[in-house]
């Protein structure tokens, strides 16, 4: 359930898919309407990404809002373990992505003292979802952590975290408990 109306990870995927439009549009359709319609839309997105998405939390940091409703409200310092998310955005291709903001806001994401759904066990640890029990962690937000990190040596290391949660049964599960991957 969202706690507000506005998912700024799918508002960024979906101003990337509208780059990928109004692209195309230029090739195959040239279609007036549908680019005029399309970089509206998109201004309109961004616009509201930039104004509401990019918020400062308490300790005067800038990060990405994982919800907001355009009145004050915002969810910051959350990540659900599906796609899209913020851990995900590089991966969503949106030319306007702010790396600066999207360092912190993974910095973020990644301390199980800030994100509540940030689970460490004795074998395994990453984002888990409020669509699981506490404690559960997601191996495809272990995937999305080890492919938008930049250290080889933190990939191999979340590789090796997402043989474990086979528990023993060759097996990728949706979630499974940061303390029992056996």
């Amino acid at each position: 359930p969202n706690f507000y109306g506005y998912s700024i990870p799918s508002n960024v995927y979906a101003a990337s898919a509208l780059y990928k439009l109004i692209e195309m549009n230029k090739v195959v359709w040239m279609d007036d309407a549908l680019h005029s319609k399309s970089a509206r839309l998109l201004t309109d997105i961004e616009n509201g990404i930039e104004r509401y998405g990019i918020v400062t939390v308490g300790d005067g940091v800038r990060v990405y809002a994982y919800e907001v409703d355009g009145i004050g409200g915002v969810l910051a310092d959350f990540d659900d373990a599906n796609l899209p998310s913020l851990l995900s955005l590089p991966l969503l291709g949106w030319p306007k992505l702010d790396m600066e903001v999207y360092a912190a806001t993974r910095r973020r994401l990644l301390d199980p003292g800030i994100n509540p759904q940030y689970f460490r066990g004795k074998d395994i640890q990453g984002i888990g979802s409020e669509h699981t029990m506490p404690g559960y962690v997601w191996p495809l937000a272990m995937v999305t952590e080890a492919l938008t990190d930049k250290s080889i040596e933190q990939r191999a290391r979340i590789a090796k975290m997402l043989l474990q949660t086979q528990c023993g049964n060759g097996l990728m599960h949706e979630s499974v408990h940061a303390n029992r991957t056996t």
